[in-house]
């Protein structure tokens, strides 16, 4: 398909993703990342969009601050905490037991960051969400440390390097009938 690619030895995607944004941002550009991948909408700021592309037929959502807004029910800057909170299996981020989506949102909206409402902790009306910050407060920090994306990866913007140069049609009809994509042949 002849798109370029970027990789990072020890690194993860979303981590390159975000150096090069911040790099590119710093180079005065506007940037669209195009993923569906949660955890890149922290990356959102006026000058960095995330277009999440939907699935097969579902549409796509362009996220600037606003969108994000009212998906997490908090800005850009802090979806980290929120994410920290819940937490994901998948990802094997803990987070905090008892503490879902509309929780994470409620307590940061309360307290302004996940320290925040671990600092007071003890002061939080719903026992199951008190409980679980007091006995759970090592695995919310590590989770905010493992959600929060790197911004100095060793790599550095190189907008040549990166410009897409156009399908080889012949080349990649080959592979799609090798790999019996036929869909895509």
């Amino acid at each position: 398909l002849r798109m370029p690619v970027v990789e990072v030895a020890g690194y993860e995607a979303d981590d390159t993703i975000a150096t090069l944004a911040r790099q590119a941002v710093e180079k005065g550009l506007k940037v669209v990342v195009v993923s569906a991948d949660k955890d890149l909408l922290q990356l959102v700021t006026d000058d960095v969009l995330v277009l999440n592309p939907g699935r097969e037929g579902s549409g796509s959502t362009l996220y600037g601050r606003a969108e994000v807004a009212e998906k997490f029910g908090v800005p850009p800057e802090r979806v980290v905490d929120v994410l920290a909170l819940v937490g994901d299996a998948v990802d094997n981020v803990p987070g905090v037991p008892g503490i879902g989506d509309k929780g994470a949102r409620d307590l940061i909206r309360e307290y302004g960051t996940l320290e925040g409402a671990l600092d007071h902790a003890d002061q939080v009306k719903r026992a199951a969400y008190r409980l679980g910050l007091l006995e759970h407060r090592a695995d919310a920090l590590l989770s905010k440390r493992l959600v929060t994306l790197r911004t100095d990866v060793p790599v550095a913007l190189d907008l040549e390097a990166l410009r897409c140069l156009g399908v080889d049609r012949v080349r990649a009809h080959a592979l799609f009938t090798e790999l019996e994509f036929t869909a895509l042949a």
